[in-house]
């Protein structure tokens, strides 16, 4: 079941920073931010590089809560937000450490919110 808007599975607001590599048609592009939300199947992210667009493969590497996590990303839409970019990214072939990885973050972060 899909929640109003179009997502499988419920985002859970964390915080934590990150690196974004993701490759274009000029070239790899870096940017750094900080992590908005989390779910199963992806995440939304700000980030302060322009040139980012929705489509771009690459990964982020972030730390929450003092895990930090390599995980493979498609960035599928962006908006603009003053001077830095709000981008959602859907997870790509996640290992199943990485898997395991983001949902024991979810349990973890989910028990401290309730």
């Amino acid at each position: 079941m899909k929640d109003r808007h179009g997502r499988r599975h419920e985002r859970v607001q964390l915080e934590g920073t990150l690196r974004l590599l993701v490759e274009s048609d000029r070239g790899f592009l870096f940017g750094s931010g900080e992590i908005m939300d989390l779910s199963p199947a992806g995440c939304a992210i700000r980030v302060r590089n322009a040139a980012i667009e929705a489509g771009m493969s690459g990964r982020i590497d972030v730390a929450i809560a003092g895990v930090k996590l390599s995980l493979p990303i498609v960035t599928r839409w962006v908006r603009p937000d003053k001077n830095e970019w709000i981008v959602g990214c859907a997870f790509d072939d996640l290992s199943t450490e990485n898997h395991r990885a983001v949902h024991e973050l979810l349990s973890e972060t989910t028990e401290i919110v309730i």
